[in-house]
């Protein structure tokens, strides 16, 4: 179920409330001269981390995604579309910022039509790709070290995305645009799940 703003906000910032270590908790002088960090460090990376993850979620205002993650719909044309061969119309695109922070994944779904990933920030997200009809799984990757920003996942593909550090953000444009009834969720399908897993076990996770 896709929270509020206000419930999710509720939610993040109650994952915050843990005590804050001080500089003297984070520096241990006792084995001489040199300065190391201690194991408190964790703590306030994990802090930083949060409230990161926080302001990402807050500025961006994004709320929770069913495929797992953060969202907000930025575009859907007014122009009206009739894919070929069908009978029903579309808008002719829409776009969404999407969010990932580390340990978040996007369980494998499909939509009917192609979706553009364009990477904003971040390390990068790996997205794995399965054709049922051809029982083949690939892995796309989107990286700023590689600098490789954009790739397409082409319509009725199961897909599946991760990222690569500790955060990504994305834009997903889908043409003809997305709507609710045109996505479908592969942990609906247990005879597909069970030539992915048979091909591919590790990607169980993802399901």
């Amino acid at each position: 179920m896709v929270r509020s703003r206000a419930a999710l906000r509720g939610c993040l910032m109650m994952a915050g409330t843990e005590a804050s270590p001080t500089f003297a908790d984070l520096i241990d002088n006792r084995s001489g001269s040199s300065l190391r960090l201690s194991k408190p460090w964790f703590f306030l990376k994990k802090r930083l981390a949060m409230n990161a993850h926080e302001k990402i979620v807050e500025k961006l205002n994004l709320s929770e995604h069913p495929e797992g993650g953060y969202f907000r719909q930025t575009y859907k044309s007014g122009f009206i579309v009739q894919p070929q061969k069908e009978s029903y119309t579309r808008s002719s695109a829409t776009h969404i910022y999407y969010y990932l922070q580390r340990g978040m994944y996007s369980k494998f779904h499909k939509v009917k039509h192609d979706e553009i990933w364009n990477l904003y920030d971040g390390e990068g997200v790996k997205l794995h790709v399965y054709d049922d009809k051809k029982n083949k799984a690939d892995e796309i990757i989107l990286s700023k070290q590689d600098f490789d920003f954009h790739r397409v996942v082409r319509g009725n593909l199961w897909q599946a995305a991760e990222p690569i550090g500790d955060f990504v953000l994305v834009g997903c444009t889908v043409a003809p645009g997305w709507e609710l009834e045109d996505e479908a969720y592969l942990s609906d399908h247990q005879e597909i799940i069970d030539k992915l897993i048979k091909l591919r076990p590790d990607l169980k996770r993802l399901i």
